[in-house]
């Protein structure tokens, strides 16, 4: 095809399909997606639906080519634009003077703002840096484990303020356990674990002893309902459904309206209750089938070592406290096709483990009644803690992005009407990878990813966790970092416009009104508050702790990383382990003071 259509050389073919590719950007990426996915799982599957998708682009074009050269009688004008579309993939764009200075000028804006951010955070940082040259800390009362989303620094901060005897940490939510996860009424499972990884151990869903013993009637008639529930469910994604499903059942939709509308009503005359995605009803993973992908049962041997690796890598060596909290995180919302961009990107658009939900900041603590006697009072207690925590978080968050503040917070997350339920990981700026000692009594504005990570104890295992985070959590959030950069800088392109004009498509995204190209990224909503951008464009500075050399090994091993680095997708500063100060690393390797 592109033979006949005169594009030979290989610069003119690979613009052209360049160009196809970027003319329909939303379902490239969604074929791209798919590709990625099943390349995790079988690796030699290659670039199939990509490669298809851009076949069948140039397919139509090449009908038109033919359909024009081989009709004498459309005349000659046809002819001629098809030429000058020739020759203009032939020949190579060259920008004017003008347009280069532009370019320079518009980057060195962009660098000034970054550079004005890196000083700011570093006049924050050098006092605390003086004052923790010692890492010793005291027994800690509790110990609290938060995925390192931006969300996450506010409430910790927060919580340590009311109570410094309880130690936070920082870690990916997945919290080092990358599964499948099976629903009870699903065929296939779901990844909860971040793109970046494959699955290594697969879980399914069950019913409790409890709710099984309440009566094998209600057991039949509660799956029975669960599958109808299912199938009703894939009906709505199906092709016909844009023709029938609406008419035939959306009736039977007005009791689900009706529950997602009163509780507008009742929210305001009770306290926070745990949102219903967290509730279990009586089903939840079968921990005790934890399986391998093959379907092999894991040897309590095999999870032995597993639990010694994870605890090394989050830093958990001791000294220990009388209660440790995985906290994961996720944002219950109700008719929003955005929600899974509000949840934990570690765990795959899904939440887990006691769970900080990030509109209403509560932290919701799990089965409860399974806690020992002996250490109640301590729940209590802690539990008055997170409450306090909350409130402040809370007023903190409600502010800090925008001038708009909603003075009834529970409203937000059950509201169907609501367009900007909180603002997510809006103004995210850097990631920092240290002992938490190092930034615990800086306010960080809610800006920060942070990575608890000690040197020191990752020397003895050839520091194999710093190359774990550098070349899994560094990247996804630099992805993060990305999505709203160019959702907010470029939103006709890489946004995806408003939510009022969406339309679902199937599960693959929404197009902005009736038809048109799948959207990609964020809808204006995320980063605009209706006067102005609530997320300042900056690309992500990372801040590590560890010797420099360490540091350049893994760029070295490690391309993706490398990439992103000296292509300057992301700022790379080190923090030096021998005086703690801030040194930025330039393009060959070079550290500099900042």
């Amino acid at each position: 095809m592109l033979k006949t259509m005169g594009l030979h050389s290989q610069f003119a073919q690979l613009r052209y399909m360049r160009r196809l590719i970027v003319s329909s950007l939303g379902w490239a990426s969604q074929f791209q997606n798919i590709d990625w996915q099943k390349n995790l799982d079988f690796p030699s599957f290659g670039r199939g639906c990509t490669t298809d998708f851009l076949a069948v682009r140039m397919a139509y074009d090449f009908g038109v080519f033919v359909y024009f050269n081989e009709n004498p009688a459309l005349g000659s004008s046809q002819r001629f634009k098809i030429k000058a579309w020739r020759d203009a993939l032939e020949t190579p764009t060259n920008i004017t003077m003008q347009e280069s200075l532009l370019i320079q000028c518009l980057y060195v804006c962009q660098l000034s703002l970054e550079i004005a951010y890196q000083q700011k955070l570093n006049s924050k940082l050098s006092h605390q840096l003086e004052t923790t040259s010692t890492l010793h800390q005291p027994k800690p009362k509790a110990q609290l484990v938060f995925c390192i989303d931006v969300r996450s620094e506010t409430i910790r901060r927060q919580i340590e303020g009311e109570d410094p005897a309880l130690q936070t940490v920082g870690f990916a939510g997945f919290f080092g356990l990358p599964f499948d996860y099976r629903k009870f009424v699903e065929n296939s499972p779901s990844h909860r674990l971040p793109v970046l990884l494959a699955p290594a151990y697969h879980l399914d869903e069950q019913m409790d002893e409890q709710t099984i013993f309440h009566s094998e009637i209600n057991l039949n008639m509660t799956l029975a309902f669960m599958n109808v529930s299912a199938y009703f469910g894939k009906l709505r994604k199906m092709a016909p459904s844009s023709f029938l499903y609406v008419e035939i059942l959306g009736v039977l939709y007005f009791q689900k309206l009706l529950a997602q509308s009163l509780p507008l009503i009742y929210g305001k005359f009770r306290e926070f209750s745990m949102p219903h995605p967290f509730t279990s009803n009586g089903i939840g993973p079968n921990l005790k089938d934890l399986k391998s992908l093959e379907g092999t049962l894991i040897e309590p041997s095999t999870k032995m070592e597993r639990a010694e690796a994870i605890l090394h890598h989050m830093g958990l060596t001791g000294p220990f406290g009388n209660l440790i909290f995985l906290i994961g995180h996720g944002s219950a919302t109700t008719n929003n096709a955005f929600g899974n961009s509000l949840d934990c990107g570690a765990c795959g658009g899904h939440s887990g483990a006691e769970v900080h939900e990030t509109i209403t900041d509560e932290i919701f603590i799990f089965d409860p009644d399974q806690i020992p006697n002996h250490l109640r009072s301590e729940i209590k207690t802690i539990s008055k803690t997170f409450k306090i925590a909350s409130k402040k978080t809370r007023s903190e968050r409600q502010s800090s992005r925008s001038t708009f503040v909603d003075g009834n917070v529970k409203r937000r997350s059950t509201n169907w009407s609501e367009t900007r339920p909180e603002w997510g990981l809006a103004g995210n700026a850097c990631f920092i990878v240290a002992p938490r000692m190092r930034t615990s009594k800086i306010n960080l504005e809610g800006r920060s990813f942070l990575h608890d990570y000690d040197w020191r104890r990752d020397k003895d295992r050839n520091y194999r966790t710093l190359e774990l985070i550098m070349t899994a959590p560094m990247v996804v959030t630099n992805w993060i970092n990305m999505q709203y950069y160019a959702s907010t800088t470029v939103p006709s392109v890489f946004g995806s416009g408003s939510k009022i004009l969406h339309n679902l498509v199937n599960e693959s995204g929404v197009v902005e009104g009736n038809g048109g190209d799948l959207k990609i990224g964020l809808p204006i909503q995320s980063v605009y508050d209706g006067e102005n951008f609530v997320h300042q464009p900056l690309r992500l500075s990372v801040l590590i702790e560890a010797p420099q050399e360490e540091i350049e090994k893994i760029l070295k091993n490690h391309e993706i990383v490398r990439e992103l680095v000296e292509h300057e997708w992301i700022h790379l500063l080190q923090i030096s382990p021998e005086n703690l100060k801030l040194k930025q690393r330039q393009i060959g390797g070079v550290y500099r003071e900042l």
